[in-house]
This record gives C-alpha cells, structure tokens and sequence, in this order.
C-alpha cells in the first residue's frame, strides 16, 4: 500500500472518499493536499490519499526527522520505520531534504476551518445585511430579514468548549443524540444538510445581518429557503461529519462570514 491519487466524483463528500479508503479522519485528506483541492471539493480534483490517517508532507526546506516529528506530534521511528518511507536505518537527527515527500502516520496538523471564506459576496441589501437571492453549497434562498439569533439553540446540554477568533470558531454543546435543535432567531434556511466539510449534517440561517450555523447534526427538518421562527426546530443534534462525540457545534457569522462569539449573542 503507499499514497494513491484519486479523482474526485460527483456526489463525493470529504467523508465518503476517507470512509471508501478506510481513513477515520477526513483530515487526513486536509493534510495531504493544498487546501485549494478541498475546499471546495469539485469532480475532476486529484487528491492524495495516505494509505493511513497522518500527514503528507513535502519538504520545503532541510530539517531533521526530529523536528517534522515534534511538529506533528509523533514519535520519530513513526516516520522511519514506515513503509511508506524509505528511510530505514536513518535517525532523528538525519535531514530531509527540500522536495522530497514524507508519510508522518498518525501526525496531527492545524485543523483547518474547511467553509469557504465568503461563499457569496452578495449584491442586495446595505453594507451588513445580508437580503435578496443568495447561494451557498447549492442552496439557492430568497433571504428576507430576519431576527437576531438571540435564543439558545437547545435547551438540554453540556458545556464542551468555547470561541476563539483564532481557532475554535463556535461553541461545543454536549447533548445526547436526538435532541431537539431550535432556531436561535427568525429568518431564511440558505443550506440544509451535508456539504462534505467537516461539519457533518448542517443548517444555516440567514437572520438579515448575521447567519447561525448548527453542526453535527443526527438529522435536519427544514428545507433550502425556509422562512423558521426563533424557537423552531431544525433538527436534532448527532455526531456526524469531523465530530469527536455527540454534541451541537453552534457557530454565528456576521453579514462577510466573519465569525463572532456566540456568548455576545446568546447566554449560555
């Protein structure tokens, strides 16, 4: 076995292709390819695929064995004793050399925000609010205003963790699998459902001068372009996509897809 290329098809989401060749970690294909091959993830798109979960990683620079290690947090015989490199008998200390690619199995890189930065400039409404026709992952809404997602998602949770503007983009909401998920204020649903990032089973909804997002979900009750009330439900939560336990991934973006603390918005 060794890395192969496979051509992306149609239908074919991050988590399919790493189910298909038996990786438990969809960003194990994050790892192994520019970002620009998987976000987004279009047919025709030649991606690397690690014969196991880890990184792929092509040496830009000279730099010991030791060192790729400790930046992917393996033990270093990890990468020399792979198969997949021919670096038997080599050290932690032994230099790589620039252009050459390494296998590093079960390294662990930047889990990489995998939504587009801004699905769609749109043309409509004032600087800030988002109105008119807009697209996003294939759902094409009518957005009329909305409300301000001011309400808790769910009503039975944990908390799991927190924003941070540089790393975790939402907040965590342990729950278990099947509870009720609720609109955390008026407006339009402009995505329902998997849109082969990490998030698993999604909803997003427009408010007019933000959006909320809901992630991992077990399953979604609403449709593209649905107009929903604060306080309807949506879905339920799961843990499905890049999840590490059931939970709700909640996640508030302004009108440009800047993320905003959800705890501005709503006590938890």
């Amino acid at each position: 076995t060794e890395v192969i290329q496979y051509t992306v098809n149609s239908g074919d989401t991050l988590e399919s292709i790493a189910s298909n060749f038996g990786l438990t970690d969809i960003y194990s294909l994050v790892w192994a390819n520019k970002k620009s091959k998987i976000v987004p993830l279009r047919p025709g798109n030649q991606l690397n695929i690690l014969p196991q979960d880890g990184v792929y990683l092509e040496v830009t620079e000279p730099v010991s064995i030791g060192t790729v290690a400790e930046q992917f947090k393996v033990d270093p015989f990890a990468i020399i004793d792979s198969e997949y490199n021919d670096l038997f008998g080599s050290s932690p200390d032994t230099l790589l050399v620039k252009g050459m690619w390494v296998v590093i199995p079960g390294g662990e890189a930047e889990r990489v925000n995998l939504l587009p930065p801004n699905p769609n400039v749109n043309a409509g409404g004032a600087s800030g609010v988002v109105t008119g026709t807009y697209s996003l992952w294939g759902c094409s809404a009518d957005v009329q205003g909305g409300s301000p997602p001011y309400s808790r998602p769910i009503a039975n949770y944990q908390w799991m963790q927190g924003y941070s503007p540089d790393g975790h983009q939402g907040v965590d909401l342990a729950a278990d699998i099947g509870t009720p998920v609720y609109a955390s204020g008026g407006g339009t649903v402009v995505f329902a459902g998997s849109n082969g990032t990490g998030y698993g089973n999604l909803v997003v909804i427009a408010h007019g001068s933000a959006f909320s997002m809901y992630g991992h979900l077990n399953n979604v009750s609403v449709r593209c372009g649905q107009q929903v009330s604060a306080g309807a439900a949506i879905g339920a939560s799961g843990n499905t996509g890049n999840s590490t336990g059931p939970h709700l991934h909640f996640e508030i973006r302004d009108a440009n897809w800047n993320t905003r603390n959800p705890q501005d918005f709503v006590g938890f």
